[in-house]
């Protein structure tokens, strides 16, 4: 199965908000600033983000499963991109 497909198998039939949630967790944990940045950084950040949208157990909840999906977790390697106007950008994702 392509990436693609497995993506569109993982989300389908999933609610705006459920979507909301683990588009959420995918980039802050992908955008961890350090290797050993830890689910419950992940929580913090996320509740800082979206207020109390979300509860917990729901981020925690999403992180299982983003882990354990066919679309995994991954933390991305950011690179600061002088010469493109201070963009972000971010190289190939590393397997957890």
């Amino acid at each position: 199965m392509s990436i693609i497909e497995n993506v569109i198998g993982e989300l389908a039939g999933r609610s705006p908000k459920e979507m909301e949630l683990l588009a959420s967790v995918s980039f802050v944990y992908g955008t961890a600033m350090r290797e050993d940045d830890d689910d419950k950084r992940t929580i913090r950040e996320i509740r800082r983000i979206k207020g109390n949208k979300f509860d917990p157990q729901e981020i925690e909840d999403a992180i299982a499963y983003m882990k354990r999906s066919l679309m995994g977790l991954r933390r991305r390697n950011a690179i600061l991109d002088l010469s493109g106007g201070h963009r972000v950008q971010y190289s190939k994702c590393n397997p957890s």
